[in-house]
């Protein structure tokens, strides 16, 4: 992450994907993106995990249902599937990290 950021003092659940713990809120004072919040890892350096905007949905929310689908179902598994790689390459980089 650059230094071109500010920290909010307030957490949340997210999880970052390293395994250090909850996010913490950080507000982006990018040119592009300028005081959009977003999640950033606990950790000090931070790890650089990219663990997305506050306004987005947890990966956890994900619906099963979406009736405007007619494919709903495999729509969701499609990417519930998508979202268990992601894990899957976290879980990786943490045990590596990790000395496993």
């Amino acid at each position: 992450m650059n230094s071109n950021m500010s920290s909010a003092n307030s957490r949340n659940s997210r999880l970052c994907g390293c395994g250090s713990g909850p996010c913490i809120i950080t507000t982006s004072r990018s040119s592009k993106n300028p005081g959009r919040p977003y999640y950033k890892c606990p950790r000090v350096p931070p790890c650089g995990t990219w663990n997305g905007w506050c306004e987005e949905s947890s990966p956890r929310t994900t619906s099963l249902a979406q009736p405007n689908d007619a494919n709903g179902t495999a729509s969701a598994l499609a990417t519930l599937h998508d979202e268990l790689h992601i894990y899957g390459q976290r879980i990786e980089k943490f045990l590596a990290l990790c000395g496993r």
